[in-house]
């Protein structure tokens, strides 16, 4: 089958399901299943706030009679549409051998593709995903950004495993001014270091973050599950529990000082979609050196790279000292990042090719 031509691709993922905008993007038929947007049954809604307290416990996040349910859901859906030729996966934790059975018997000559950022094979989300990879033996084609996930699944019987990388999303992620954005609910950012992200239990975030502050570094932390109740008072007016995306995220990254880059321990992350999207969106990124960041920049010319914590607020200091005296460190990196080929790191670029990689098998 010749990938210029459009194919029927059915696109399995919980939440919003934003990604399978991509793929509409590059002109395919796409129809979407998700546990957001497909399961309304109020057992669901329920279960779903039995499960959520669950996975604090287990990490489980999907108990078997919510999969029953959504199994079912999933059953009526086939029955009111024609076959498939890609079925693409995206963070669907929900996923079963019993699913992608049902899937193949309507849609026999279908390719299964999974694309996931979290770390499949991993110890800290191995209950998460533990059943997607019951799953490996129907799975024609695996899509994950780290090489320990690549050799993982090899040795766990994988047909076909690909590194990508996290990407950017090319129609989303580039320079966003406040006129074009036209929006007053967020906080300011000009003249600060931002980091946008989760509280991860384990990961001691909020104490290295509160470090910074301490040390009189201007920091914004915007995100989900922060302990805004537990934090000090002296701490309150930095941390705001805010989930932005879209020209809001955009805009967000551009407009502050510099961007700070932490990874995941947890989830193995050499690097992650940030550290694409504050390449798209011209912004200094100040990030945790790792040998992909360093494939990715070149250190001083096109980003910050720290090795320690201490090392990070030096950094930190001397950026903001130079840029308060007026210095163009800062607009010598965004001037280099300008120069950068980006478009080979978006993510429709990297769709495009994974749905070339299978359609030609076919």
């Amino acid at each position: 089958m010749n990938i210029n031509k459009h194919i029927d691709i059915l696109y399995l993922g919980e939440g919003p399901c934003f990604r399978s905008d991509i793929l509409k993007e590059l002109g395919h038929n796409v129809f979407v299943f998700s546990t957001f947007t497909h399961v309304k049954n109020p057992w669901i809604r329920c279960l779903r706030k039995l499960d959520i307290y669950i996975s604090k416990l287990s990490n489980k996040t999907y108990s078997r009679f919510s999969i029953f349910l959504i199994n079912r859901y999933l059953a009526r859906f086939l029955g009111t549409a024609k076959a498939f030729d890609v079925i693409f996966i995206n963070q669907a934790p929900w996923i079963t051998p019993l699913a992608l059975k049902s899937i193949k018997y309507h849609s026999p000559h279908s390719k299964i593709v999974v694309f996931c950022n979290d770390d499949v094979t991993g110890k800290r989300d191995s209950r998460r995903f533990e059943r997607l990879l019951s799953c490996i033996d129907y799975i024609d084609h695996w899509a994950v950004p780290r090489e320990t996930n690549l050799v993982e699944l090899l040795a766990l019987g994988a047909i076909s495993v690909e590194k990508v990388w996290m990407g950017f999303n090319s129609k989303i992620h580039f320079p966003t001014s406040q006129e074009a954005l036209n929006s007053s609910e967020l906080p300011s950012v000009e003249g600060k270091l931002l980091f946008i992200g989760t509280n991860i239990s384990g990961e001691k975030r909020v104490s290295f973050l509160q470090s910074l502050i301490t040390s009189k570094i201007p920091l914004l932390v915007l995100g989900q599950k922060w302990p805004l109740k537990k934090l000090r008072i002296q701490y309150k007016n930095y941390f705001f529990n805010k989930l932005i995306n879209g020209k809001q995220y955009s805009y967000c990254l551009s407009q502050s000082l510099g961007v700070l880059g932490l990874l995941s321990h947890g989830n193995r992350d050499l690097h992650t979609t940030r550290s694409f999207e504050c390449m798209a969106t011209l912004s200094c990124f100040i990030a945790e050196s790792t040998s992909e960041h360093k494939l990715l920049y070149e250190d001083g010319h096109e980003a910050l790279l720290w090795s320690s914590k201490d090392q990070c607020k030096i950094i930190c200091h001397q950026f903001i000292d130079k840029c308060r005296a007026g210095a163009s460190e800062r607009s010598d990196i965004l001037h280099n990042l300008s120069l950068l080929p980006i478009s080979s790191y978006s993510l429709q670029n990297s769709f495009s090719y994974i749905l070339a990689q299978v359609i030609q098998e076919k």
